[in-house]
């Protein structure tokens, strides 16, 4: 049971750190896009915050194969417009 457990371990550790390498290097390039959707330093921030979350999360969705900066700049972008969306509705 401990050797499971230690397995499941090392696996997160080894995404973790697959995470960390490919998808934090990143991170300025998204908040220079995120300053140019949102034209607000606190927004940009939460919003990269966000991205970076919506990214861990759904990390083993990831296609190797696919660019990581076009993934990680997509999901800015729709979590941008989604966040849009939902502010142009409370204001009507």
């Amino acid at each position: 049971m401990s050797t499971t457990r230690s397995t499941r371990a090392d696996c997160g550790s080894r995404e973790r750190k697959a995470f960390e390498q490919l998808a934090l290097a990143h991170m300025d390039v998204l908040h220079r896009f995120g300053m140019r959707l949102t034209e607000k330093t606190a927004d940009a921030d939460d919003l990269v915050q966000e991205t970076y979350l919506k990214a861990y999360q759904f990390w083993d969705k990831y296609d190797q194969r696919t660019d990581i900066r076009v993934w990680l700049f997509r999901i800015l972008k729709n979590t941008y417009i989604s966040l849009y969306r939902r502010d142009s509705e409370k204001h009507l």
